[in-house]
């Protein structure tokens, strides 16, 4: 009886688990507001970001960060949400910073209605930093108007996105990468200074030890009751 049950739960963990890694694969969603004003609006941003929150939402919760109660002015290591930390400098070695007035709609603005904050990038680097992975991340990105911009991170192989340019104006750029675990994100502004706002990422699926614990569960569980009933 229990190498019955216990080879049931082994096919069952593999099934699930072969799923996992045979759907997995990398989708972006960009879209861009050409010369789009500090105040709006950014209808192709908006409808990207809206099928992105869709198609995300069948992945898990997603989560946004639009660094309203952040601190302002700079930063060197800023806790962006529970779990979330970002650190990078600019080109440099300055600190990045928390602002609560645009740049300009060359070099960085707010992009979340009714709010004014916003991190500003002057080229360099800036590193999201989670503490529990995720499989989808991406931001209104704005300033973008020189090439070679990206975004990388490890999915257990590197990884490199180039970011849209969006000549004086806003850009939308998420992407999702079901069944993947990424601690962290990393987005290169080079030489441009941009803005970064209204962030989202969705946590990864649990790893394949916690499937298998999710999958044993209830069978061990029913596996122990039937032996004290014999």
């Amino acid at each position: 009886m229990s190498t019955g049950w216990f080879q049931v739960l082994a096919v069952g963990g593999s099934l699930v688990l072969s799923a996992a890694a045979t759907n997995a694969q990398i989708v972006t969603f960009k879209a861009v507001d050409t010369g789009a004003s500090v105040i709006g609006p950014f209808p192709n941003s908006d409808a990207a970001a809206a099928s992105f929150d869709a198609a995300a939402g069948a992945l898990g919760s997603v989560n946004l960060i639009d660094f309203e109660s952040a601190p302002v002015g700079a930063f060197s290591n800023l806790l962006a949400a529970p779990g979330v930390s970002i650190t990078g400098a600019d080109l440099f070695g300055a600190d990045h910073e928390i602002r609560d007035a645009p740049c300009s709609n060359s070099c960085g603005f707010n992009t979340r209605s009714g709010g004014a904050q916003y991190a500003q990038l002057n080229g360099g680097t800036l590193t999201f930093t989670f503490a529990a992975p995720v499989q989808a991340f991406g931001a209104y990105l704005t300033g973008l108007e020189i090439g070679l911009q990206a975004i990388t991170f490890d999915d257990g192989a590197p990884q490199l996105l180039s970011l849209p340019t969006s000549g004086r104006g806003a850009a939308f750029f998420c992407f999702t990468d079901a069944g993947k675990s990424i601690s962290s994100i990393t987005v290169f502004a080079r030489w441009e200074s941009i803005g970064i706002d209204d962030v989202r990422y969705v946590g990864a699926v649990p790893e394949p030890a916690s499937y298998a614990l999710m999958l044993a569960g209830p069978g061990a569980l029913g596996f122990m009751v039937r032996r004290r009933r014999i």
